[in-house]
């Protein structure tokens, strides 16, 4: 039983590090925030760049969260595949109701997804949309700058596409530090789990040790136990066989006692 757990501890082991091991999934965005100023039943466009971070292709879609301004949004590109390092530029186009007349703050959300499958949360884009009933509108990217799903860092000013492959490379970079520093905090714990392993089998076999000593403690009293209630019984017989022997010795002095007496009786009655 012992040999199969600690099996079981080191498939666990190897798998931890062939997970340390596998690819890394990311995504980048730039800009970090969008801001709109727009009067009602009016609109604009803006670029917002997706940046594949990790090192394989992926799969993206992006999309309003909610349904408060869902309608308003319409995208150039909705889902695509870029493999790692490339970009795409997706226009968003904002159309304001002409019966709107509040502040709206929504989010655009990027997920990304490899084989069918979703990995991590996504990039969330914090949307402003100020309505004003001015004919200036204007629309600007947010102070934030890039967003990144795998660790990117932030990028002030505005942002025009001389600029992605720069912040493409950035990010994977970063994606890069990211996935070394998860491997050496993979590898520690692997370390921490075989000490604890080892730890563990000491106090295993301590525990076995020491339940052998009771063991074997508990058998001794209970086989001097045994022979000395076998002593007491045989003590007990012999003792008993013994009187026994001398009520028949009794018995029979008893008997002959009788006999004899009864034939003194009888002859002196016949004389």
């Amino acid at each position: 039983m012992r040999l199969k757990i600690v099996l079981l501890i080191i498939a666990l082991i190897i798998s931890v590090q062939a997970a340390a091991g596998s690819s890394s999934i990311g995504v980048g965005a730039s800009p970090g925030n969008l801001s709109f100023r727009l009067a009602p039943e009016t609109s604009a466009e803006q670029s917002l760049y997706v940046i594949n971070t990790g090192n394989e292709t992926a799969t993206y879609g992006i999309f309003v969260e909610g349904d408060a301004c869902e309608d308003w949004f319409t995208f150039s590109s909705t889902s695509f595949d870029l493999k790692a390092g490339e970009y795409r530029e997706v226009k968003v186009k904002l159309n304001v109701p002409a019966t709107e007349e509040t502040d709206v703050e929504c989010n655009i959300k990027i997920p990304c997804t490899v084989s069918g499958k979703i990995v991590g949360a996504g990039i969330i884009i914090p949307v402003h949309i100020e309505i004003s009933a001015s004919e200036a509108n204007y629309s600007e990217v947010g102070s934030s700058g890039t967003s990144s799903s795998a660790g990117g860092k932030s990028f002030s000013g505005s942002f025009n596409s001389s600029k992605v492959k720069e912040i493409s490379q950035q990010l994977v970079a970063n994606a890069s530090n990211l996935v070394v520093d998860s491997r050496k905090d993979i590898t520690s714990t692997g370390e921490k789990l075989k000490n604890s392993t080892k730890n563990w089998e000491e106090t295993a076999d301590k525990s076995l040790d020491n339940a052998t000593t009771g063991l074997g403690k508990v058998t001794r009293k209970f086989e001097d136990t045994g022979r000395r209630i076998e002593d007491d019984t045989k003590e007990r017989f012999d003792d008993t066989k013994k009187k026994l022997d001398e009520l028949n010795t009794i018995y029979r002095d008893i008997i002959q006692y009788i006999d004899n007496f009864i034939k003194i009786r009888l002859t002196k009655i016949l004389n």
